[in-house]
């Protein structure tokens, strides 16, 4: 009973990514999730929570009572709970400060930087809470408030991390955690904030991901469980449904999927109604199958003053926009990457 269950972003919102799209709204398979983390929680004395509990600010009344029941299944641990850039607020208020009003309960709201045994934590800080000019001057300064410790939970991003659409946060408009320096400060760091799961190749960082498949591309989610004593880890995967996305797809691949998925299909091009009809046909294979018809039309590559910017390709608008604001260009494309896959 004495391991640490550290859990990432959940985001809680009245419903699910896509759920629009599911008989169920997706609303069992939410719950068998949430019970799936209480059972997991049973052999644990401290359970983590790493930022971003809820999606937004000001949730509604509903999703605060429902994570609050969350936290009750729970039971008598000890649990904390780091504020994450989706609920703090502009004056260092918190959107789960109503907890602090719930007596008997060993909840720890960590909104700042607090060190518990040997155990630091550090909810999400920018240069605004840091009262530094920039990024740089921010993370200098986080790096000299955060206490030593042997295990640090955290909802900065880490460096050198990959997002789920491949963006590296290295290039995050945001105070970053030097990955190479956290690991020899600490002999563990457990992060939140970036909701693809990863381990560092010393094994010494986890990035824990979210929770639940929202997004396109959000394929498998996990929570972490740490012995305290020797701080090894494991890695346990969540049930949930797969989030698939294709562009212009063979029908075996599509065949191959999980009958589970939600599965997102892109035609560029245009196909005959009995090619269509063959896509289609697979709605029974899945929970929910979406097709979407983006038909890309001939564009020009080239810019001069003359040319109509309805005929350029989005890659050249992109190149003209970053050329007229001097902007890195290849960091507005992975931008542009990140947002084309909500759509």
């Amino acid at each position: 009973m004495d391991k640490i269950l550290a859990i990432g972003d959940l985001h809680f919102r009245p419903s699910l990514g896509y759920s629009e799209y599911v008989k169920d709204q997706r609303i069992p398979e939410r719950q068998e999730i949430l019970d799936f983390i209480v059972k997991q929680s049973e052999d644990c004395s401290i359970v983590v929570f790493l930022g971003d509990q809820f999606h937004v600010k000001n949730p509604m009344a509903e999703t605060t009572r429902d994570f609050t029941a969350f936290l009750e299944r729970l039971g008598n641990k000890q649990i904390h709970l780091l504020v994450g850039n989706h609920e703090v607020r502009a004056n260092g208020a918190s959107a789960l400060d109503y907890l602090k009003e719930i007596k008997g309960k060993k909840w720890h709201i960590v909104n700042g930087i607090e060190k518990v045994d040997d155990m630091v934590f550090c909810s999400y800080q920018n240069k605004l809470f840091l009262e530094t000019e920039d990024n740089k001057s921010g993370q200098d300064k986080l790096l000299k408030l955060l206490p030593s410790g042997r295990v640090l939970f955290t909802h900065q991003a880490v460096s050198d991390t990959l997002t789920n659409s491949g963006t590296n946060t290295d290039i995050f408009d945001e105070i970053i955690l030097p990955k190479e320096l956290l690991e020899k400060r600490y002999e563990l760091s457990v992060s939140g904030h970036i909701h693809k799961a990863s381990v560092s190749s010393s094994g010494k960082t986890i990035v824990a991901g979210s929770i639940f498949n929202q997004e396109i591309g959000e394929i498998e989610k996990c929570i972490w469980k740490v012995n305290p004593h020797d701080l090894s880890y494991e890695k346990i995967k969540l049930p949930g449904r797969p989030i698939y996305k294709f562009e212009d797809p063979k029908l075996e691949d599509l065949k191959s999927l999980p009958t589970n998925s939600i599965v997102k299909i892109i035609l560029t091009e245009k196909l005959s109604e009995e090619k269509l009809a063959e896509i289609n046909n697979l709605a029974d294979n899945f929970d929910a199958l979406i097709v979407v018809e983006h038909i890309k039309r001939e564009r020009n590559s080239n810019y001069n003053e003359e040319t109509n910017l309805l005929d350029l390709s989005m890659e050249s608008l992109l190149e003209v926009y970053a050329k007229q604001n001097n902007l890195d260009v290849g960091k507005l494309k992975q931008g542009f990457d990140l947002v084309k896959d909500t759509i």
